[in-house]
């Protein structure tokens, strides 16, 4: 939180906070925290000593002050939506930087998205959410039916970007 807050003056040291490989947000930082001590209570908690258990205890009280809204008990589909962000943004870089694997990534892609479109558009859906669907399938008008792999990143970052994001209240 303290380096976001101070990006102007640490980016022109550090260079850009957004940039690859980016900062991880505090925000983010903060859900993955808690998703992580309630996993710990839930599953390992009784494999834990007192330092340990007092371990957790402390980080979720420093995590309830710096944010009293915290997830819901059991919320992670944002996270996996986050890592499948990431994910997308990984394999632009990957596909725009090797040249020799480029032909086996892209039919490698090109396999992985219809049944990812075919995913998000059964989660939008099942959720009722007609406006995000609708918005989701007028995106994916732009490419031709057989999407290539070199579209791949952009495919993914319409499955989890705002469609399925904005409903994420929904989901968790």
């Amino acid at each position: 939180m303290l380096a976001e807050s101070r990006t102007a003056e640490l980016e022109p040291r550090y260079g850009p906070i957004r940039q690859s490989p980016a900062m991880t947000s505090s925000r983010a930082a903060f859900e993955r925290a808690y998703y992580l001590c309630e996993q710990i209570r839930q599953s390992a908690w009784e494999e834990l000593g007192v330092a340990g258990k007092r371990l957790i205890e402390w980080l979720s009280a420093v995590l309830d002050v710096l944010e009293p809204n915290p997830p819901p008990n059991g919320a992670y589909v944002h996270l996996l939506l986050d890592l499948y962000a990431r994910e997308a943004t990984k394999a632009d870089s990957v596909l725009r930087k090797s040249r020799s694997e480029r032909e086996e990534l892209r039919a490698e892609f090109a396999g992985v998205i219809q049944p990812e479109v075919a995913t998000t558009r059964r989660v939008l859906s099942m959720l009722d959410a007609e406006a995000a669907l609708k918005e989701f399938n007028e995106a994916l008008a732009r490419y031709p039916e057989e999407i290539p792999g070199d579209d791949f990143p952009q495919v993914r970052g319409l499955s989890s970007g705002r469609y399925v994001m904005s409903q994420q209240t929904a989901i968790a």
